[in-house]
């Protein structure tokens, strides 16, 4: 008859105890005593409860992790658990949602900052002009280009004055080679070019005029009032920009 694994090393045990002391042997039969496991294992639930099965038997190895039994209401539990994983998938998505909204505003805030800075720099490059006078050698440029506008006007109108005596006159020798409708096309293109000789001496010469005028009150009010206006919301961009420094707000954060 096979005898029980505890009933077997209890044997062994006495046995060994005999072999180790002889008189013991002779003087008694039987020992009494109690054999201990090496590990203990202690099981209990999570919850309270009443168990509604076990799956496992007696004596059955089982792994890691594997379930031991049921506990009724277990299918409640588990909705509850798949709900939770729900809300902690949405919440870690609101999360990577939040950081990549993070990162789109501060790039965002970084061109706004750079469009500022171009204006104030655009801005305040109006009202140097203005209020510093011109330098000599800018003078004798735009002096030396009236000159020429003028000379280019004066030839233009010479161009144009002989051309019109030439139409005026009915004898000349022109007419045998061109008809009146071509000489009248002639005519219109050298006025073109008188007019836009003028135009180009009228704007040297306000050109000039400005230059020499001293700046006007109103439009240095004007540029400097937009200066500062430029340099104000650059100090609102470098202070947004700095409170997205550090990543998405506390609040919004905390929230996700």
């Amino acid at each position: 008859m096979k005898l029980p694994v505890l009933a077997r090393l209890a044997m062994a045990a006495g046995l060994l105890l005999c072999a180790s002391f002889p008189g013991l042997a002779a003087s008694a039969g039987t020992f009494k005593g109690q054999v201990q496991p090496a590990d203990f294992v202690n099981l209990s639930a999570s919850q309270a409860g009443r168990v509604e099965a076990v799956l496992v038997r007696r004596g059955e190895e089982v792994a890691a992790g594997q379930p031991l039994l049921r506990m009724e209401g277990s299918e409640v539990v588990e909705a509850q658990l798949a709900a939770a994983r729900l809300e902690l998938l949405e919440a870690e998505q609101a999360q990577r949602d939040l950081d990549r909204g993070w990162e789109l505003e501060r790039a965002q805030a970084q061109a706004e900052l750079a469009m500022l800075q171009r204006q104030a720099a655009l801005a305040q490059d109006r009202l140097d002009g203005l209020i510093d006078p011109p330098d000599g050698e800018q003078l004798a440029q735009v002096r030396a280009n009236l000159l020429l506008a003028g000379n280019q006007l004066e030839k233009a109108q010479d161009e144009l004055r002989k051309a019109q005596k030439k139409f005026e006159n009915r004898s000349s020798p022109i007419w045998y080679f061109v008809n009146q409708r071509t000489f009248r096309l002639l005519l219109a293109q050298l006025e073109g070019e008188v007019a836009q000789a003028q135009r180009r001496y009228d704007d040297t010469a306000e050109k000039l005029d400005d230059l020499q005028a001293p700046p006007d009150a109103v439009d240095v009010a004007v540029s400097q009032a937009g200066v500062q206006e430029s340099q104000a919301k650059i100090k609102d961009a470098l202070r947004r920009l700095e409170e997205l420094a550090d990543g998405p707000q506390p609040e919004a954060l905390g929230q996700a």
